[in-house]
C-alpha cells in the first residue's frame, strides 16, 4: 500500500470547496510485527504552502511501530505521504 503526497484537509481560512472541516489528523498504529523491511513509513514534508508538493523535500521518516500516536496538523503546514510496503 502507498499514499501520494497530499494534506488531509486542502481548505483555505475555514472555507472553500474542499473544507472539510479537519483541523489535526491522528494516526495510531496497531501493527505488533511490524519489522523495517515491511516499510510503510509516514513521510513528513517540509510544508511551503504554495508549492509545488512534488517538489518539497522531505523532513522525518516516521516507522509504523505499534502502539505508536501520531498527531499533527490537517492542512498545508503538514503535507504527507505514506511509502511503500509490502
Amino acid at each position: 500500500a502507498r499514499y501520494v503526497r497530499h494534506v488531509d484537509n486542502t481548505c483555505n481560512v475555514g472555507t472553500g470547496r474542499w473544507c472539510n472541516g479537519r483541523r489535526l489528523s491522528a494516526v495510531f498504529y496497531l501493527n505488533p510485527s511490524w519489522s523495517e523491511a515491511d516499510g510503510g513509513h509516514l513521510r513528513i514534508l517540509r510544508g511551503n504552502p504554495g508549492k509545488c508538493a512534488a517538489k518539497l523535500e522531505p523532513l522525518i521518516d516516521i516507522a509504523p511501530i505499534a502502539d505508536r500516536l501520531l498527531l499533527f496538523w490537517s492542512d498545508e503546514r503538514v503535507p504527507h505521504e505514506v511509502l511503500p510496503s509490502l
